[in-house]
């Protein structure tokens, strides 16, 4: 298959200069930056598509704009040539970077130079071709983004969650039973500095130090760490352990104060001085709990008034200083409530999680068979996006697109377990409505089991149906 060199058709254009901080919730323009699972939000824009955005950092991460955009000053961006669009779609070249994001990194775990992307060579397939692989893999990215969207709201849900049980820390003290300074409820514990290589470990049996990204999200993230040079001896109160609210004593002004949990067993990795790790006295306090309160947006802040430094940009907190910090505390029994309702949320997130990375395997999987002349592929319906589109008012909807054998028998398996195999109990309105509409069509059939002393669901036979 004849190959085009992707400086042929996209030409790198300034770095942007942007920082990830000016990024907000709302704005006219996306704004791209590292470590979020969207684009933040701003009204200015630097750039007009079409444009691939590729980040500097590992895990490497390229979006696609089509429109005005602005990105932060972590990422590359590439512009399409005019003389690009005569031999190549540029959602086309991104879709098979997207597929391939290994060419974008050296064996090191290190960004490529733009001059070394600019040499990656594209399959050129006919526009046509290109034109039909787009639309396929745009389906499964699709899927994709809406697996994000659901993440994004459990989430959201988790924080508003957190309101609905203890109010505004800052709003609404008398909510609280009483505060008190942080250490009579915890043990705080510093972390130290050893010698490191800049590549994560291989095994949970390596020795291996977390690095400040590893928590900026506010959710633990085991896989940013970085590996021991060599043995060395370390501090037992250095090792993170399962229960422990790990907390970012020393970042940018916007990261500072960050916390998040550890709600699994860990072997092997140490904190670095950037990072406390506080261990709750569990008769008086709730990791989960205390976790929720430090990263309450406006309690964050009252927090960051405590910290200080001698760089504009950075700030940091002392043990002493944090000990003395008053932390308010609602009712025991009510933050251990409240922590069941976070690990449930968090089984829930986790079995989203397991379905968004087989459809991004599923994604790399396609790509590479596509891109090598193998035939389009059948993407299989999606049952929850499907269900998600019906409008629960309107009386008229169309019920064809569930006419699927494979699809249906999917619903009445799923329905048959109730709640516990849809995301949410939206999605499961969604799924009885569907349900009721093909009994009253004829398209599903109900019988009584008189042995099991229940009713079965089956599709009816006889009734015209799509393969």
């Amino acid at each position: 298959m004849e190959k085009i060199m992707f400086g042929e058709i996209f030409s790198f254009v300034p770095a942007p200069k942007i920082k990830a901080e000016k990024g907000r919730n709302r704005g006219k323009y996306p704004l791209y930056t590292t470590g979020q699972q969207f684009p933040q939000r701003t009204d200015q824009s630097i750039f007009n598509g079409p444009a691939l955005i590729i980040s500097k950092t590992v895990p490497v991460s390229i979006y696609y704009c089509n429109g005005s955009f602005s990105a932060s000053n972590d990422f590359m961006i590439a512009k399409a040539n005019r003389n690009c669009f005569t031999q190549v779609d540029p959602q086309y070249v991104y879709f098979y970077l997207l597929g391939n994001l290994s060419l974008l990194e050296h064996e090191e775990k290190k960004s490529f130079s733009r001059q070394s992307i600019q040499k990656i060579e594209i399959p050129l397939n006919s526009l046509e071709t290109q034109e039909r692989i787009i639309g396929t893999l745009h389906k499964i990215e699709t899927l994709i983004q809406k697996r994000e969207t659901n993440l994004l709201l459990v989430s959201e849900l988790k924080k508003v969650m957190f309101l609905n049980f203890f109010g505004d820390p800052v709003l609404d003290k008398g909510k609280f039973l009483f505060s008190t300074p942080f250490h009579n409820l915890v043990t705080i514990h510093g972390g130290g500095n050893y010698q490191t290589q800049n590549v994560p470990r291989e095994s949970k049996e390596q020795l291996a130090q977390l690095t400040q990204t590893a928590i900026t999200r506010r959710e633990f993230d085991p896989v940013q760490n970085k590996k021991f040079l060599h043995k060395q001896f370390v501090k037992d109160s250095h090792y993170i352990q399962k229960g422990d609210v790990l907390f970012s004593r020393k970042n940018s002004l916007k990261l500072i104060g960050s916390a998040a949990y550890v709600y699994d067993d860990i072997a092997n990795l140490t904190i670095p001085d950037t990072i406390f790790r506080i261990c709750c006295n569990p008769k008086k306090i709730s990791g989960v709990y205390l976790t929720y309160l430090l990263n309450d947006e406006n309690f964050n802040k009252q927090l960051r008034s405590y910290f200080g430094g001698t760089l504009p940009t950075m700030s940091s907190i002392t043990t002493k200083k944090l000990k003395q910090f008053i932390i308010p505390c609602p009712d025991l029994a009510l933050q251990h409530k409240f922590e069941k309702n976070i690990l449930f949320l968090r089984q829930m997130e986790d079995r989203m999680t397991k379905q968004l990375s087989r459809l991004r395997q599923f994604i790399s999987t396609a790509s590479n068979d596509l891109f090598s002349g193998k035939e389009i592929i059948h993407i299989k319906p999606d049952l929850n996006a499907l269900l998600a589109r019906i409008d629960l008012e309107n009386g008229n909807y169309d019920y064809s697109a569930f006419k699927d054998v494979p699809l249906v028998n999917e619903l009445i398996r799923k329905i048959s377990r109730e709640e516990e195999e849809f995301p949410d109990i939206d999605i499961y309105n969604r799924a009885q409505k569907v349900l009721f509409a093909l009994l009253k069509e004829g398209f599903v059939m109900q019988e009584y089991d008189p042995k099991k002393n229940k009713m079965n669901l089956h599709i009816n036979e006889t009734t015209e149906t799509y393969n």
